[in-house]
C-alpha cells in the first residue's frame, strides 16, 4: 500500500494535446490514471438542479482493479472523493456508479463489487456555477490486485473555462450516461466516506510537484476548560462537587439497571403503621447507605494504592464474567426461580438478616454503579487521584454520602413511607420488570467482554442458571436430608464453574502498536517482525486468518524470542507511510523482520502472499545473522 499525496495539477486552458474542457492527470509510477471532462446537463433545472457534470474517468492499469461505490465490505474501501468550487469554496456532492461483480480470491462464499476499467466517476455542478474559476478535487483510491493494494491520494486543482451549454457536449448524448443514472440510483457518497481538505493554491506551472507530508505532531498542549468556574481547585471545591456528583448519580441513566436493588427498601415502607416497622424502614435506609459509603472507603483504598482509574476495575474479564453471573442469579431470584441467602431482592421477603440484606444490597447496587458517570464525577475525579490517599478517600466518601442522600434522608425521616403505595399484587410485576432490567444488565456485561472471553462467560452463565435453579429444588418444601444434597450440589457446580474460568488460558501473542520512537529503541536490540496491514486490504484479512495465527505466533515468539509490530495503514498515517517507503514498497501485504544487532537497518522483506514455512526460514536467518555477530 502507498498512500501518496501526489501533485498540485492546475492544468491550463490552452494546452494544445487537449479539449478546453478535458484534462488528464497521469503518473508513471502509479498504477491508474484519471481523465476530467465537464459536459451540460440540458435537462437541468438551472435555479435548483446541476447544470454541469464533471466527469472523472479512472482507468487502472491491467491487473489492477479499485472498489466499486456499492462494493458490501466489510473489506475494501471504494473511491473517496472530496471536491469544492473555488474561489466559491461550494462543496460537490460525488456519485459512484455501480461496480461489476468480482468473485473473492480468498472466500469463495463472497462476490465482491469492483470497478475493473475504465469507469466514470461524477461530479454533478449545481445551477448558478458559471464563474466557478476552478474545482479543488482530492481523490483517495484504494486499488488492489488479487495478491496486494496499496493506496494513493491525489490532490487537484482543475481549471475551469466558462461554462457555456451550447458549446459544452451534452452528457445525455455520451455512452456512460446509463452509468450516471444508475449511479444517482444508488445515491451520493455517503458524508462519512469523504474528508475535508485545505484550500490548495494553483502552482505556477503544469509540473507535478509532491505535497510533503508533515512530521508526526508532538503535542504540547495547554488546555482550557469550557466552564471554568466548574473546574476542581482544592479539596473543599471537590468535596462540594463531589457529594453533588453523588446525588446525582442516582438519576444517570446507566444506573437505572439498578433501581431494581433499591425497590425492596423503598417499597416496604409503604404499609408502615407500627413504630417497630418504621424502625426496620430506618434501619433498611442506614445499612443500605453503610453498602453504598463501604464500597466507595473500600474502592477509594483500591484506587489510591494501585493507580488504577474510575472504572477501570471493569477492564478484568475474569471480574466482569463473575459480575454478569451474579447478577444474572439475583434476575432469576427476581423470576421466582430461587431464593437468595442473604441478597434478596423480593418485595415480599421476610429475613431473619435484615441489616446484612441492606448492607449488601447497597454494595452491590454501588459495584454495578461503578462504570457510570455523571455531571462534576469526571472532574472530581480526575482532581482527586492525583492527591494524597488521604483525600482521595474523602473525595469517595463525598462521592458516596451523596448517592445515599436520598436514603439517609429517608431513615432521618421515616414519615415518608406513608407517601409510598401500599403493597399489593402489582408488586409482582414490579418484580418481573425489575428483573428483565437486571437481564439488560447481564447482555451488556458480556457485551464488554473481549471476544476470547466470551466462551467462558456463557458457559459460567449457564451454571448460574442450572445452579440456581438447584437451590431453587431445596426449598421450605423439601426435607432437610434433601435440602442439604440440592444446595451442595448446586455450590458445588457455582464453584467448578469459577475455577475452571480462573484457570489460565494459553495467552494469545499479543501485538504491538506501531509508534515510530518505540520501534527505534527496539532496533537491534530485539528481533522484531513487522506485520504492514489495513482493513480495506482483503489479502491482509486472509493472511491474518491463515498465517499470522495466534498458534503460530505464539511459537515464534518462544523458538525466535521475537517481538511483533503492527503497522495499521487503515487511516492515514504519515510515518507509518514513511516506513513502507523505507522498506522500497508502495504496496501491502508485507512482513519485515527486522534482525538483533547491527544487522538491524538491512530487514528481511517478504512481499504480497507470503507462508507459514517462507516466515519460519526468514526467522532462522535473521536469528543466524545475530549469532554470527
Amino acid at each position: 500500500m502507498k498512500k501518496q499525496a501526489v501533485s498540485i495539477l492546475f492544468f491550463l486552458l490552452g494546452v494544445a494535446c487537449f479539449h478546453p474542457a478535458h484534462a488528464q492527470y497521469v503518473a508513471p509510477d502509479e498504477p491508474f490514471q484519471v481523465s476530467f471532462a465537464t459536459y451540460a446537463l440540458s435537462t437541468a433545472d438551472e435555479s435548483t438542479g446541476p447544470a454541469h457534470l464533471i466527469v472523472l474517468t479512472l482507468t487502472p492499469k491491467d491487473g489492477w482493479y479499485a472498489y466499486a461505490g456499492d462494493h458490501p465490505g466489510p473489506v475494501g474501501r471504494p473511491p473517496q472523493i472530496t471536491a469544492q468550487t473555488l474561489p466559491e469554496n461550494t462543496s460537490l456532492v460525488p456519485y459512484l456508479p455501480p461496480g461489476q461483480d468480482k468473485p473473492d480470491p480468498f472466500d469463495s462464499q463472497r462476490t465482491m463489487r469492483v470497478y475493473p476499467g475504465s469507469t466514470p466517476l461524477f461530479l454533478p455542478l449545481p445551477g448558478g456555477t458559471d464563474s466557478v474559476d476552478r474545482v479543488q478535487i482530492r481523490l483517495r483510491l484504494s486499488l488492489c490486485q488479487d495478491t496486494k493494494c496499496r493506496e494513493t491520494v491525489v490532490n487537484m486543482v482543475y481549471p475551469m473555462e466558462k461554462l457555456d451549454g451550447a458549446t459544452l457536449p451534452q452528457a445525455q448524448e455520451q455512452p456512460w450516461w446509463p452509468q450516471y443514472e444508475a449511479a444517482r440510483q444508488l445515491g451520493p457518497q455517503r458524508p462519512n466516506q469523504t474528508t475535508t481538505m485545505p484550500v490548495f493554491a494553483p502552482p505556477t506551472d503544469q509540473t507535478a510537484s509532491p505535497i510533503r507530508e508533515s512530521d508526526a505532531t508532538r503535542w504540547n498542549l495547554s488546555p482550557r476548560s469550557a466552564a471554568p468556574t466548574l473546574e476542581v481547585g482544592g479539596l473543599i471545591t471537590a468535596l462540594a462537587l463531589g457529594l453533588l456528583a453523588g446525588l446525582i448519580l442516582n438519576f444517570m441513566p446507566c444506573v437505572l439497571p439498578v433501581v431494581s436493588l433499591k425497590l425492596s427498601g423503598l417499597l416496604a415502607g409503604g404499609s408502615l403503621e407500627e413504630t417497630d416497622k418504621r424502625r426496620a424502614f430506618r434501619e433498611h435506609n442506614i445499612y443500605f447507605s453503610l453498602g453504598v459509603l463501604s464500597w466507595f472507603a473500600f474502592l477509594a483504598a483500591l484506587l489510591a494504592a494501585t493507580g488504577m482509574a474510575w472504572g477501570e476495575i471493569f477492564q478484568s474479564p475474569l471480574l466482569v464474567t463473575i459480575l454478569s453471573a451474579v447478577v444474572l442469579a439475583l434476575a432469576l431470584s427476581l423470576f421466582g426461580v430461587f431464593t437468595l441467602p442473604v441478597v434478596d431482592l423480593k418485595l415480599d421477603t421476610k429475613t431473619s438478616r435484615p441489616e446484612a440484606q441492606a448492607f449488601f444490597t447497597g454494595v452491590l447496587a454501588t459495584l454495578l454503579a461503578t462504570p457510570c458517570s455523571g455531571p462534576f464525577l469526571g472532574g472530581v475525579l480526575g482532581w482527586a487521584l492525583w492527591r494524597p490517599v488521604y483525600e482521595v478517600m474523602l473525595v469517595f466518601l463525598c462521592v458516596g454520602l451523596g448517592m445515599s442522600l436520598p436514603y439517609l434522608t429517608m431513615a432521618l425521616f421515616p414519615g415518608l413511607s406513608r407517601h409510598f403505595p401500599r403493597p399489593g399484587a402489582w408488586t409482582g410485576y414490579v418484580e418481573r420488570g425489575a428483573g428483565f432490567f437486571l437481564l439488560a444488565t447481564v447482555a451488556y456485561l458480556v457485551n464488554i467482554l473481549p471476544e476470547e472471553a466470551l466462551t467462558g462467560a456463557l458457559v459460567l452463565l449457564w451454571c448460574t442458571a442450572l445452579a440456581s435453579w438447584l437451590w431453587g429444588l431445596g426449598g421450605p418444601a423439601a426435607s432437610r436430608s434433601k435440602r442439604l444434597w440440592v444446595r451442595l450440589s448446586a455450590l458445588l457446580l457455582a464453584v467448578v464453574a469459577v475455577a475452571w474460568l480462573a484457570i489460565p488460558r494459553p495467552t494469545t501473542q499479543s501485538w504491538v502498536e506501531f509508534h515510530p520512537d518505540d520501534l527505534q529503541k527496539r532496533l537491534g536490540r530485539e528481533l522484531i517482525v513487522a506485520d504492514f496491514t489495513a482493513d480495506w486490504c482483503p489479502t491482509c484479512k486472509f493472511l491474518e486468518q491463515t498465517v499470522l495465527v495466534d498458534q503460530q505466533l505464539q511459537r515464534w515468539a518462544e523458538e525466535f524470542n521475537a517481538t511483533f509490530v503492527r503497522v495499521d495503514l487503515t487511516e492515514d498515517d504519515p510515518e507509518a507511510e514513511a516506513l513502507l517507503r523505507a522498506l522500497n514498497s508502495r504496496s501491502i501485504p508485507l512482513l519485515a523482520i527486522f534482525p538483533q544487532g547491527e544487522h538491524a537497518n538491512s530487514p528481511i522483506v517478504l512481499r504480497d502472499i507470503f507462508t507459514t514455512r517462507g516466515i519460519d526460514a526468514a526467522l532462522k536467518q535473521a536469528q543466524n545473522e545475530s549469532a554470527d555477530e
